[in-house]
């Protein structure tokens, strides 16, 4: 019986490792290499996927500067453009409709995902990819002249990524 239990256990451990999706994949400084444009002397100053409340990937570039080592040992990324973005498994697509009311600016945004809201105040993008997952994205940076169309870029290429 013992055996059976075991065993049941590592099948279930199994699946749940086997449909996890790999969120730390798709947001890297390649990612942000390929699709921002760095300018003279900017580099990938930091690279962090981790759980935080929620899986998140964040990506910082610009020059690099003195103090870029000593905020990263003190648990704070660097100075310079950033890319966020949380993915955020949930159980019913239902619990999307939370999100819009956290934005005071949220205006709702067609053509991606199953639903979108963008805050300007925030500089963010928050989307229901599929009935199972919202991302909320976030970007940073100077060289972007249109920030809610390069927010949806990216959301189009994550949700190339996701099941």
């Amino acid at each position: 019986m013992l055996r059976f239990i075991y065993a049941a256990l590592c099948l279930v451990s199994f699946t749940l490792i086997a449909s996890s999706q790999p969120y730390d994949r798709i947001i890297t400084g390649d990612y942000v290499r390929q699709h921002f444009k760095l300018q003279k002397g900017e580099v990938i100053k930091f690279e962090e996927f981790k759980k935080k409340t929620y899986p998140t990937a964040t990506v910082v570039w610009g020059v690099p500067d003195k103090q870029d080592e000593a905020r990263i040992k003190a648990g704070v990324a660097p100075s310079g453009s950033k890319l966020m973005v949380v993915f955020t498994d949930i159980r019913t697509e239902k619990e999307y409709d939370r999100v819009p009311s956290t934005y005071k600016d949220g205006v709702e945004v067609s053509g991606i995902g199953r639903k979108a809201v963008w805050s300007e105040k925030w500089k963010q993008l928050s989307v229901l990819l599929t009935p199972k997952l919202i991302v909320h994205i976030h970007l940073d940076h100077q060289g972007t002249t249109d920030l809610k169309e390069a927010l949806i870029a990216v959301a189009k290429d994550i949700q190339k990524s996701v099941r």
